[in-house]
């Protein structure tokens, strides 16, 4: 089996309104998934998961930037071009 593989996840030309629904899916998804982790991690061990707390604070400040962005485009009535791949590797511990 081959231990790298690529695959498009997002790739396309979007209104603005269509491309704000498409990120901020995603990005709510990832900050949900770091809060998830970090609660599991302070039940547990009574002790934040540290590296969720930090790309909380990432994907914060990235969402924000992102909806800068997309108003731009908006006010503009620019078209968003995105595209995202997913890069999977096999790695040892």
């Amino acid at each position: 089996m081959k231990t790298k593989k690529s695959y498009s996840l997002v790739d396309g030309s979007f209104k603005a309104s269509e491309a704000r629904e498409v990120l901020m899916s995603l990005i709510g998804s990832k900050i949900t998934f770091h809060n998830v982790k970090n609660m599991s991690s302070l039940e547990r061990n009574g002790e934040a998961d540290i590296h969720s707390e930090q790309r909380i604070e990432e994907l914060k400040l990235s969402r924000q930037e992102i909806r800068k962005i997309l108003e731009m485009a908006e006010e503009e009535q620019l078209r968003v071009r995105i595209s995202s791949g997913i890069h999977i590797s096999l790695e040892k511990k």
